[in-house]
Protein backbone atom coordinates (compact mmCIF):
# COMPACT_ATOMS: atom_id res chain seq x y z
CA UNK A 1 0.00 0.00 0.00
CA UNK A 2 1.57 3.29 -1.13
CA UNK A 3 1.46 6.71 0.46
CA UNK A 4 -0.24 9.48 -1.52
CA UNK A 5 2.19 12.22 -2.59
CA UNK A 6 0.63 15.65 -1.83
CA UNK A 7 3.28 17.39 -3.97
CA UNK A 8 1.50 16.82 -7.29
CA UNK A 9 1.49 20.08 -9.25
CA UNK A 10 -1.75 19.40 -11.16
CA UNK A 11 -5.33 20.25 -10.08
CA UNK A 12 -6.97 19.41 -7.84
CA UNK A 13 -4.41 20.84 -5.48
CA UNK A 14 -3.90 19.76 -1.87
CA UNK A 15 -4.32 22.54 0.70
CA UNK A 16 -3.32 22.18 4.35
CA UNK A 17 -4.41 24.32 7.29
CA UNK A 18 -1.47 26.09 8.93
CA UNK A 19 -3.19 25.80 12.34
CA UNK A 20 -4.64 22.29 12.64
CA UNK A 21 -3.20 20.37 9.65
CA UNK A 22 -6.60 19.61 8.06
CA UNK A 23 -6.14 18.76 4.35
CA UNK A 24 -8.56 19.31 1.48
CA UNK A 25 -8.35 19.01 -2.30
CA UNK A 26 -9.61 21.88 -4.46
CA UNK A 27 -9.03 23.40 -7.91
CA UNK A 28 -8.66 26.89 -6.40
CA UNK A 29 -7.63 28.19 -2.98
CA UNK A 30 -10.39 27.48 -0.47
CA UNK A 31 -11.44 29.98 2.17
CA UNK A 32 -10.58 29.50 5.83
CA UNK A 33 -10.28 25.99 7.23
CA UNK A 34 -13.70 24.46 7.85
CA UNK A 35 -12.31 22.72 10.93
CA UNK A 36 -10.73 25.62 12.84
CA UNK A 37 -10.90 28.77 10.66
CA UNK A 38 -7.13 28.81 10.05
CA UNK A 39 -5.35 29.81 6.81
CA UNK A 40 -5.10 27.16 4.10
CA UNK A 41 -1.83 26.86 2.16
CA UNK A 42 -1.16 25.01 -1.07
CA UNK A 43 1.18 22.08 -0.35
CA UNK A 44 0.95 20.68 -3.89
CA UNK A 45 4.20 22.44 -4.81
CA UNK A 46 7.44 21.65 -3.09
CA UNK A 47 8.74 24.51 -0.93
CA UNK A 48 12.37 23.55 -1.61
CA UNK A 49 14.37 25.53 -4.17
Amino acid sequence: MGVEDPYDGEPPYTFECTECGERVEADTRPGPCSNCGGRMRNISRSREK
